[in-house]
């Protein structure tokens, strides 16, 4: 019995190269035509809208604290808290409510 080799290679972000993938598994001897290619995004859609996150901006730039806001939006406060650090607006005078 002979071994077949096949070989599989996935990117997810755009930051792996698939090429390279590629080219190890030519390098460990699998055969060109048994290598299967994948690029996928294997990333969860954002609970927040760029449009719903940007009105979140507003709200919090008017000095409203993000406990409200996150009931507002439906979403809970670490999702907001982690639209404010991506927006870099720091929430060290949020409430603990």
């Amino acid at each position: 019995m002979t071994a077949v080799l096949i070989g599989y290679a996935r990117c997810s972000t755009d930051k792996q190269d698939l090429e390279a993938n590629r080219q190890i598994l030519l390098d460990l001897g699998v055969p060109a035509d048994q290598i299967y290619l994948d690029r996928a995004s294997s990333g969860r859609a954002p609970k927040l809208s760029k449009t719903r996150q940007a009105h979140l901006l507003k709200l919090h730039a008017a000095a409203n604290t993000p406990s409200p806001n996150w009931k507002l939006f439906e979403v809970s406060r670490p999702t907001v808290y982690r639209v404010l650090e991506r927006a870099s607006i720091t929430t060290a005078t949020a409430d603990a409510a």
